[in-house]
């Protein structure tokens, strides 16, 4: 069984919101690149969601999670969300208006991540609400972690340090950016190939209701007749049989390119380059 990640992640919220570009804790090139083409399939993962805060201690063991899996080299104030609103002489914003339009907040620094470093996992299975929006969780239950992430005999970035007690481990961005990249890559061949599937399916029953003696509508000369009416068949099966040539060659192709290996591979850090920019959720 494929795992979500081949999948479409669908992005719920409105076409403004999917095209906002937030740029990543972690700072990579790639990692924007997967972003955009993510949104362009409207998938979450071409999203962000808010770093934590660290004004608490349980925030503070996340995000010191968050940044040894993305950003090593930078301190827990360069990657922590932070939020004073409330506290003395410091009044921060009053209203969700002035939050949504981004004006300036004296007390509040929003720093994001980008959702494709999250495994599709715990996207679809435990970051997705009743409403519909996907919401970053503290933690997953230590059972979530080893029989679904860890379900293909690989770590996925999860490790002991990440724990949080016996029980629960940390959510954190531990995603391998060379699977997000392949998990692009089928993503954006399933849809290819529904588009196709759905416009093959959809001209049938069209050419089946223009054959359709109900159908038809007869000038002065009245219906046509029988080697009329089989040049119109004629030319109908052939219309179908060449959008059905041009579906299978398709299929063939994003077969044979899906075997091959990328030539934007980097045998560096086994990450794939994809050319394409970044953005956010809640």
């Amino acid at each position: 069984m494929s795992r979500p990640g081949v999948r479409l992640i669908p992005f719920n919220g409105n076409k403004t919101t999917l095209e906002k570009v937030y740029p990543c804790i972690c700072g990579k090139p790639e990692c924007a690149a997967l972003s955009e083409s993510y949104r362009k399939v409207g998938d979450i993962r071409g999203t962000f969601t808010r770093t934590p805060t660290a004004n608490k201690t349980k925030k503070s063991k996340k995000a010191e999670r968050f940044r040894r899996h993305l950003c090593p080299q930078k301190t827990i104030k360069e990657i922590c969300t932070v939020d004073n609103r409330g506290k003395k002489n410091n009044p921060g914003i009053r209203t969700r208006r002035q939050a949504e339009q981004e004006v300036e907040e004296p007390g509040r620094q929003i720093k994001y991540v980008a959702w494709h470093h999250f495994d599709p996992c715990f996207i679809s299975q435990k970051a997705l609400t009743r409403k519909g929006k996907y919401v970053c969780v503290d933690t997953v239950p230590d059972a979530f972690v080893k029989s679904v992430i860890q379900s293909d005999g690989e770590s996925n970035g999860y490790t002991d340090a990440d724990r949080f007690d016996k029980k629960f481990y940390f959510a954190v961005p531990s995603y391998p950016l060379s699977k997000a990249s392949g998990d692009l890559e089928e993503v954006e061949k399933n849809t290819r190939l529904q588009v196709l599937t759905d416009e093959v399916a959809a001209a049938a029953p069209r050419s089946s209701r223009r054959a359709s003696p109900a159908n038809q509508t007869h000038g002065p000369q009245g219906p046509p007749t029988a080697p009329d009416r089989m040049d119109q068949l004629m030319k109908e099966n052939l219309e179908l049989k060449e959008k059905l040539q041009v579906y299978e060659e398709t299929i063939r192709f994003l077969n044979e390119s899906t075997q091959e290996p990328s030539p934007q591979q980097s045998s560096e850090n086994g990450t794939t380059t994809v050319t394409n920019s970044d953005q956010f959720t809640e």
